[in-house]
């Protein structure tokens, strides 16, 4: 049993979750919140410099999406989403196959966004500066990235896909 960071509960003093909600999407909109707290252009200022936070949101942001798309394979086509299956592009079509038109009008930059951010990190590319050949993983890529733009980007492509999910039923409130 866990002592150090999971310790079983003792009381309800000072208690902040009641349990853990294991279910793909509540822990796709975890991910997403930690991502937008860290990202959101208006939470820290400019002075800091563009990447102490631009890689962490980044990868929170790219498992947000994955989660997302096995929440939507989940409980919107009622499959098993491959565990071992972290690649955004043929998530994105087992989601394709069983939903017709998930995307909408949004299907052409859902695509290409995925596609992208699967090529711009495939799994490494926002944990590390470079791959195991000691190469940068970002080759070709611009030197400054317009953050509130890519924010904007990311934003509109989790509503997107919320979308796609449909309704959600909370379970109740936490105790905080």
């Amino acid at each position: 049993m866990a002592k150090c960071f999971f310790p079983p509960e003792s009381s309800t003093d000072n208690m902040v979750f009641t349990k853990f909600d294991i279910g793909w999407f509540s822990i796709a909109v975890t991910y997403h919140n930690a991502f937008r707290d860290i990202f959101a252009p208006e939470s820290h200022p400019e002075s800091h410099g563009g990447t102490f936070r631009l890689f962490p949101a980044m990868l929170l942001f790219r498992h947000t999406m994955e989660l997302l798309l096995k929440a939507i394979l989940n409980d919107s086509c009622h499959a098993r989403p491959p565990t071992s299956e972290h690649n955004l592009d043929k998530l994105d079509v087992q989601v394709m196959q069983c939903l017709p038109n998930p995307w909408g009008d949004d299907m052409v930059f859902v695509r290409e966004a995925l596609s992208e951010l699967q090529a711009v990190d495939p799994g490494t590319g926002f944990r590390y500066g470079t791959n195991k050949q000691n190469e940068l993983h970002f080759k070709g890529q611009p030197k400054t990235v317009d953050a509130t733009r890519l924010f904007g980007v990311c934003k509109k492509l989790w509503e997107v896909l919320m979308n796609a999910h449909g309704p959600v039923s909370f379970p109740e409130k936490r105790i905080v």
